[in-house]
């Protein structure tokens, strides 16, 4: 991938360009797709769990270590993810975004409520979404 993220620059950025010529679709979507994912992300429940008061009396419960332990191994699929993304760029061009986009949203949507399960297990009052 990161030789097709740098022939992009490259094809971009050495050429001459002409009167009227345009930046190329490829570079256009990639920067799109990579705000997208930026910009809506919910946090990793490994750093939801060390944001935590150890101070809060939920802390030790039985139902904290429980979620806390879990938040340990909580698989991201980060490589489904990509694959997802890279694939449907490549066969289906700037038509791809909105299903790259979408398996983005429904993973950080299960990554909120996770989140949110976490926040509800392991703080005495925890905060209003």
């Amino acid at each position: 991938m990161q030789r097709w993220v740098a022939s992009l620059i490259d094809f971009s950025y050495n050429r001459p360009r002409g009167k009227g010529d345009k930046v190329p679709r490829k570079l256009v979507a990639a920067v799109f797709l990579l705000g997208l994912v930026v910009a809506g992300c919910a946090p990793k429940p490994q750093l939801n769990i060390q944001s935590l008061s150890t101070a809060d009396p939920k802390f030790n419960s039985p139902e904290c270590l429980d979620i806390r332990s879990r938040a340990l191994v909580y698989d991201d699929k980060v490589g489904e993810r990509a694959a997802v993304g890279v694939t449907s760029g490549l066969f289906l061009g700037v038509f791809g975004l909105p299903i790259a986009a979408s398996v983005d949203a429904a993973q950080n949507q299960e990554r909120e409520a996770f989140n949110r399960e976490i926040e509800l297990r392991c703080m005495t009052n925890p905060p209003r979404h």
